[in-house]
């Protein structure tokens, strides 16, 4: 049994969100697993960073950790133990630190269509399977 998972919870894609907590949620055992939400926002181009408020990272970090606990919410997850942690990065690279950070023994990912990108340059889920030193699990999406 698995006792720390780490979700990792793309925002922007809520029925893949929804599909790795219901994993998640399958695979946990009530009071004996820690359920830890990470959701990785995209680095800001530099150029752009002297336009934003000085503000606008921390409201922007403040806002994922939020729309992450209404998600845990809508999904009855209310008295169950969980975090929700927000990274600014690549995201294989930041699930990955975040896995070692918590000392995470799984990690959940949600997958999307492969686009022609992502086959010539490798996804971000492939990224997090070939490097991961704990077990991953590939929350797909079927149509």
């Amino acid at each position: 049994m698995y006792k720390r998972i780490l979700c990792a919870i793309d925002l922007e894609d809520m029925t893949s969100g929804r599909k790795v907590l219901a994993r998640a949620r399958a695979l946990s055992e009530p009071g004996q697993t820690r359920l830890m939400l990470l959701h990785v926002l995209r680095p800001l181009p530099l150029l752009y960073a002297e336009y934003l408020p000085a503000d606008f990272d921390a409201a922007e970090l403040k806002s994922a950790k939020q729309r992450m606990t209404d998600l845990m919410v809508e999904m009855g997850e209310v008295e169950t133990g969980f975090t929700c942690t927000a990274r600014r990065g690549t995201p294989y690279v930041e699930v990955l630190n975040e896995a070692a950070a918590v000392d995470a023994d799984l990690i959940i990912i949600g997958s999307h269509q492969p686009s022609f990108a992502s086959k010539l340059l490798g996804s971000n889920a492939a990224s997090i399977v070939r490097h991961s030193t704990v077990d991953v699990l590939i929350a797909r999406n079927r149509s």
